[in-house]
């Protein structure tokens, strides 16, 4: 019999410790309040209730340093469309997003990769913005805390209503 992968809830219990596992159980619970649940039962893919793409959690061993992560978006994401590029988000919120654009860095820095298959990387336009060499995983919020985590849950409910009818400005 294989084993089991660990949903990322439990990844967060085993490996992750402190604020940071505080901080990552509360994204969860906000994910789950806001029926962005996992796509099944113990995968770490968050969609919302059409069955959209929202998010990826992904866990690390404490000695690698770098905790949980918030992957959101993929090349066919529709806030990247054309008739998407003025979806009605505060600046701030923009700037977060933008400062947060996964780049597949170890390609052109060093000329590997990042292991994900998306060397290296496309070109996308995000709320008004063009950039290049993006990895598949368009944004990547690692160990969101305070100030970030609202922005990460803000941002969660933003994918959320891509692709649906825009309801409010978030």
């Amino acid at each position: 019999m294989s084993k089991r992968e660990l949903s990322f809830n439990e990844q967060i219990m085993k490996k992750v410790k402190s604020d940071i596992q505080k901080n990552a159980l509360d994204y969860i619970a906000f994910l789950r309040e806001n029926e962005i649940l996992p796509r099944n039962p113990g995968e770490d893919y968050y969609v919302g209730p059409s069955g959209r793409y929202v998010c990826f959690l992904s866990a690390y061993p404490e000695e690698k340093k770098i905790g949980w992560t918030v992957f959101m978006g993929g090349y066919d994401c529709a806030l990247c469309r054309e008739e998407n590029q003025n979806y009605p988000i505060d600046e701030d919120l923009k700037a977060f997003a933008w400062a947060h654009v996964h780049t597949c860095v170890h390609f052109s820095s060093s000329g590997k990769h990042c292991g994900c298959g998306c060397q290296p990387g496309q070109s996308i336009k995000l709320f008004g913005r063009e950039f290049h060499n993006v990895c598949h995983s368009i944004l990547c919020i690692r160990n969101a805390e305070g100030e970030e985590l609202k922005k990460a849950k803000r941002l969660a409910i933003v994918w959320k209503q891509s692709g649906e009818p825009v309801k409010k400005p978030v």
